[in-house]
């Protein structure tokens, strides 16, 4: 089965290209969009060798401080953001261009149709 590619993302030396996410929708395979994104992670690392920085964004993101109150903590995925939150603390350096660079692509096709979260993702 082909996909018709419209997203493609070059960050590194090799393309990474994303169907677009319309083409899920008409592609009659009997998988889930979970199974998809799945398959679009699992090639994206296959593609650029990505893993442990990925594994570090999701670190990174999960292990935020909070006392409960959502005082102290940067909920909602907003390590994406380099003006504030997470995004601007020095432990996270790289994350927000490197990681989520790589991951652009596929949030661009899920979150943007309102499949997943970024926080999710």
């Amino acid at each position: 089965h082909t996909h018709t590619n419209t997203h493609t993302h070059t960050q590194m030396a090799h393309a990474y290209t994303v169907p677009a996410a319309g083409d899920i929708s008409k592609a009659g395979d009997g998988k889930s969009l979970l199974e998809h994104i799945v398959a679009d992670v699992k090639a994206l690392l296959a593609a650029k060798n990505c893993g442990p920085i990925l594994i570090r964004l999701s670190w990174h993101d999960a292990g935020v401080f909070s006392n409960g109150s959502l005082k102290g903590g940067c909920p909602n995925a907003v390590m994406r953001f380099t003006d504030s939150g997470e995004g601007t603390f020095e432990a996270n350096a790289g994350l927000t261009d490197v990681a989520i660079g790589l991951l652009k692509p596929i949030a661009d096709k899920y979150v943007t149709a309102g499949v997943i979260s970024n926080a999710d993702l």
